[in-house]
This record gives structure tokens, sequence and C-alpha cells, in this order.
């Protein structure tokens, strides 16, 4: 029997790309799926492009929804599916402006095995030219839950790894390992990585695969692609909330502490040598040291050890480091 696959699509103002976005679905190789699209309060045509689809194939549910960010979006599928029990083997989420690959499903259905998740590697693109693939991965390769955290942390071998592992949409699920579990939307960013914390507990083998299936649009002015994090962002306070959850096992709360480390000193260099005021450089400094006091479960790299000392020596020292860094940068 063949297994059937559950497509999430947040969809909010996306009326330019939506018909890109559903046709590379549409046209898969694979046929056994349901894409569950919820409608966020657009404002723009794309409700009623999702309908025409819609009428042409019945296998589009239509949700709608007053504007709530993709969290609560993808939160609303989550919840269909869910009430349902339409008998959903494996789970994708995709954005309403990219695109997939025409074999992808069958790919990732060919390569899950018996695995929890799957991960490949993923294009940017854009209207006037095609990125380089990121998320490169060499040959496909079986991973158990230390080397999998290893490799979405990047520690150890991975140490050196680009960070579009943190990517939501180069992966596949079997439903099992995301059911009940949902997206946090109190949070403006990061909600993809705290979801992935959430599931990596559960997650007993991981397959890794070369094959590039997922095509990211990158827009001009998004927020996300343009802007540096500045001050105690979403993500800092999310990684410290994990910090705090004791039955994690220690593969998952080794790779959050050093990601929490790894952000605190990031977020400072970007604070302190953005444009804006002394006073809200001052304040963030004195919510840092607080930060600071986290208490931390295993010992530090003698690159954590250097950074946490350079951020004990003070707010002068660190606003001028910062600065020296910023005009040495622009000079080179």
């Amino acid at each position: 029997m063949m297994k059937k696959v559950g497509i999430v699509v947040p969809v909010y103002n996306s009326s330019p790309y939506l018909d890109e976005c559903l046709e590379s679905i549409f046209s898969q190789s694979y046929r056994n799926f349901v894409i569950y699209a919820v409608n966020d309060g657009s404002t723009d045509d794309s409700l009623t492009i999702l309908k025409k689809w819609q009428e042409k194939d019945s296998r589009l549910k239509v949700l709608s929804q007053k504007n709530g960010g993709v969290s609560s979006a993808r939160n609303a599928a989550l919840r269909e599916i869910s009430s349902k029990e339409e008998g959903i083997d494996y789970l994708l989420f995709i954005d309403s402006d990219d695109k997939i690959a025409s074999d992808c499903l069958k790919i990732c259905i060919e390569n899950i095995k018996d695995s929890d998740i799957l991960v490949y590697s993923f294009l940017k693109f854009s209207i006037n030219e095609t990125k380089a693939v990121l998320n490169p991965i060499s040959s496909s390769m079986t991973l158990d839950l230390e080397q999998f955290c290893d490799r979405y942390f990047h520690l150890n071998k991975w140490s050196r790894n680009i960070s579009t592992d943190f990517f939501l949409c180069n992966k596949f699920f079997t439903y099992k390992l995301v059911k009940n579990v949902f997206f946090n939307p109190d949070l403006q960013i990061a909600e993809d990585i705290d979801f992935m914390i959430k599931i990596l507990p559960s997650i007993q083998k991981a397959e890794l695969i070369p094959d590039t299936l997922y095509l990211y649009r990158v827009r001009d002015g998004s927020l996300s692609h343009s802007e540096k994090s500045i001050g105690i962002t979403d993500e800092l306070k999310m990684y410290q909330k994990h910090l705090k959850v004791q039955s994690y096992p220690i593969a998952v709360k080794k790779g959050i502490q050093h990601k929490y480390l790894q952000k605190l000193w990031a977020t400072t260099q970007n604070t302190l040598n953005a444009p804006c005021t002394i006073e809200f450089k001052r304040e963030f400094y004195k919510q840092l040291k607080k930060e600071m006091l986290t208490s931390l479960d295993f010992p530090l790299t003698n690159k954590e050890k250097k950074r946490i000392k350079i951020l004990r020596l003070g707010f002068s020292l660190n606003l001028l480091l910062a600065v020296f860094r910023g005009w040495k940068s622009v000079k080179d």
C-alpha cells in the first residue's frame, strides 16, 4: 500500500508565487499526498488562487484563519491532520513562495527507509539568479541521535558546517515523530529551531541524502535575509528555555548549550556594533550579564571560555572591541 504524505503550506500574501509553488507539488511523480494550505489572513488574491486549485484537485484542503503568523498557520494544519486521522504517514513543510523538485516525494519515500527523518540539500534562487546548493551532503549516510545532533548543532567533525541545517523545509518527517508537537506562535524568529529541538529526543535514526529537492526563493527586502539580530532576541530566550529541560538526552543538551553560547556571542557583537543608542546598548549589556549567570551543564570549549571571559570584561571594553572589529572588517 502506498504511503501517504501530508504537505503543510502556510500562505500569507503569496499571490505572485503561489501558482508556482502549487504547480511544483501537483507535478510530483509520487501521487499519494494531501496538501493542507492555510490562508493566514491574506489581503491579496492568495485565497482565490487556492480555491481555483482546489476546484481542480481535491487533494488540496484549504483552511482560513485570521492572521496569526507562520507558526499559527502551521499549527492549524497540524491540528486538522490530527483531528481527521486521514492516515498520514509522512509530513513535509513547504513555504508558499518556494518550490520542490518534481521527484521530491518519490525520492524521500524511497530513501527514508525505517528512519524517523530524512534530510536533503536545497537550492536558493531569485528572479535574477540561481545560487549555490546549500546544506550540501556529499553522500548518503545514516546517523543515530548523537551523530545527528552533532551535525544539527555543528559539533565535533561538523563544527565548521554551514548554518542551513536549521532550515525546516529540507526535512521529511515520519508523522509519528511530529504528531502532537506544535510550533510556538509567540516566537517571531527561531520557531523552526524550537520545533526541531522538541522532536530531537524522539529521533533514533536519521537518513541524509545528497539530492537537491527543495528550491528556496530569496525575496528582496525580506527581514530574515537582510538584518542581523540585536538585543536579547527570541532565539536567545528560546535556547535558555530549553537549557532548563533536564529530561533531554545528553546529545541534545550539549547541542543546545553550544548554540546558546554561540548565539550569545554573535548577538553581543551585532548589538554593540549596531547603529543604535548607547543607552540601548548599555541596557542590553545589563541583560547580557544576567544571561551569563545561566547554569551550564557541560565544560566549555577553549573558544567558548575565551568568549565568556571577554564578555565579562565590561560594557565599555566590549563596545570598543565591537567597533574595532566593525572598522577592521570594512577596511579589509
